[in-house]
């Protein structure tokens, strides 16, 4: 078990590390001052997943905060900022790869550090026990000290007689760990952001009143992102983004017999121009991020001759970026945020509705998981590509009511049913990709003029690609039946009637 000790002064620190009136034998040990850099994600992948990165000089190191152990440290000439920077080969891009994904690596906290290691030794110069001495500077401000006490496994009694100083001395002992305690200092909250809604509703709430509580999350997620889009940090800003705008469509639209047809209009109308404004960019992303595997279907002869097209795509991406840097910008954007801001903070004392929102959500749940299950069981092999679309669009809006929806219902509930529904609608989004894809190509082979041998070969080539995408979507619908059938089985079925019967919490 590892100990930490946390001081607030740097003569409380000095005073323990004076250990030699304890009578132990020390050794110092490898010693480091100068700047530390901390990163974390946007949404704070490794922090959710207890673990911390920070470089120091060109030398970056991943610690597991369960073991307080560096994972590994290697030598790197500039700053990662995705973990398929780093080099393929090491522990660091195989842990960071799952977890990060798509997402980018920001500075989080920039400090100075001086770092002291000493070895602590019993009368038969074993060592016992390690100390660490991590001293923090930040604006050129001494903010604390920070002694770790790490007896080694075996030692534990032997280290004992340093602890028992420790209570003797009366230091206050902290389980935070430095990158924590800067957190503290600085007033910065780790885990602060998430597009997940995390609201809770009570019963009895109008359904007015519940739409305008979760509306105003949702318009929270988009504004905090907008930064990040217009800076172009990683394609999630604009991902999380439009999944806040869908969201909100599908919550007024949900409610659109309950409240106002004015408001209704007004909410549908403002957010799906919004919705529009971004679909041929994150178009793009999609394509782009899945370059690799479309590189892998191609032969190699002609994977020199679909490379115009991912460059061609992107140089509509700046473009398309630009174009939406601008909208942001743009005063209609903020008049219509402004809009929104305030009558989601208004108090009016007025509602259009009169049903609590517990018999509306419950409603409306089941309402859609039949209408659910009623397209799912009409699917046979031979069923249009346009039914398993229109199955994909109602799992969205029983995805997006269960989200909306959760905390009226008994803990774990909805949880259990959202990981469920999950699987298949992952399912029908890699169906609906392969067939969203392979429309995009035809429509940029038909803007290629037939009067050059370098056109004639690319439309070959993405012609091949769309042969290769055509059969996988063709092999992932063969497995239809088979998905749908977990979903819509006896467990799921019951959980779904707990919900129909489910009185106010």
């Amino acid at each position: 078990m590892k100990t930490y000790y946390y001081f607030k002064w740097d003569k409380e620190a000095a005073v323990f590390l004076d250990l030699k009136q304890l009578k132990f034998e020390t050794r110092d040990e490898k010693a480091f001052h100068g700047i530390r850099r901390y990163y974390d994600t946007f949404d704070w992948r490794l922090y959710n997943n207890n673990l911390e990165f920070y470089s120091e000089g060109k030398n970056f190191t991943l610690v597991s905060k369960n073991t307080e152990s560096p994972v590994q440290t290697i030598s790197f000439p500039k700053r990662p900022v995705f973990a398929s920077d780093l080099p393929a080969e090491t522990n660091l891009q195989k842990i960071l790869m799952p977890v990060l994904q798509m997402r980018a690596l920001s500075q989080i906290f920039l400090v100075n550090v001086a770092i002291k290691n000493i070895r602590i030794l019993n009368k038969s110069r074993k060592t016992i026990a390690r100390v660490v001495s991590e001293t923090c500077n930040l604006k050129n401000k001494t903010v604390f000290s920070l002694i770790k006490v790490l007896p080694l496994r075996g030692y534990e009694n032997q280290a004992g007689k340093l602890r028992q100083w420790i209570e003797d001395h009366e230091i206050a002992g902290s389980k935070k760990n430095l990158f924590e305690i800067l957190c503290e200092t600085t007033g910065t909250i780790p885990g602060s952001y998430t597009s997940k809604l995390n609201i809770e509703l009570h019963p009895e709430l109008s359904v007015t009143e519940a739409v305008k509580m979760i509306h105003k999350r949702l318009l929270s997620v988009m504004q905090q992102n907008e930064d990040g889009i217009i800076k172009d940090i990683d394609t999630e800003f604009l991902h999380d983004y439009r999944v806040a705008v869908r969201r909100i469509r599908s919550l007024y639209g949900h409610a659109k017999n309950v409240l106002s047809q004015e408001l209704v209009k007004r909410a549908k109308k403002d957010y799906s121009s919004l919705g529009k404004s971004t679909n041929r960019m994150r178009d793009i992303d999609v394509y782009l991020l899945n370059i690799n595997k479309y590189l892998d279907y191609m032969p190699g002869d002609l994977v020199q001759y679909i490379k115009p097209f991912f460059e061609n795509l992107e140089r509509e991406r700046v473009r398309e970026h630009r174009k939406l840097v601008n909208n942001f910008k743009s005063q209609s954007y903020k008049t219509l945020i402004k809009y929104w801001d305030s009558f989601l903070y208004q108090d009016d004392g007025s509602d259009d509705s009169k049903k609590h929102i517990m018999d509306f959500a419950r409603e409306k749940i089941m309402s859609h998981f039949e209408a659910v299950l009623s397209l799912g069981y009409k699917i046979i092999p031979g069923s249009p590509d346009a039914l398993v679309h229109k199955l994909r669009i109602e799992c969205k809006k029983l995805r997006y009511l269960l989200e909306f929806y959760s905390s009226l219902f008994p803990s774990g509930l909805i949880p259990s049913l959202i990981r469920q529904l999950k699987i298949l609608q992952d399912y029908l989004g890699e169906f609906n990709d392969y067939s969203m894809q392979q429309a995009s190509l035809h429509e940029y082979i038909n803007t290629l003029p037939l009067n050059s041998e370098k056109n004639k070969r690319t439309i070959t080539a993405l012609g091949f690609l769309i042969g290769k995408l055509s059969e996988r979507q063709m092999e992932v619908r063969k497995d239809f039946a088979k998905t749908f059938k977990k979903f819509a089985g006896p467990e799921t079925t019951k959980i779904f009637n707990r919900i129909k019967m489910a009185d106010r919490v």
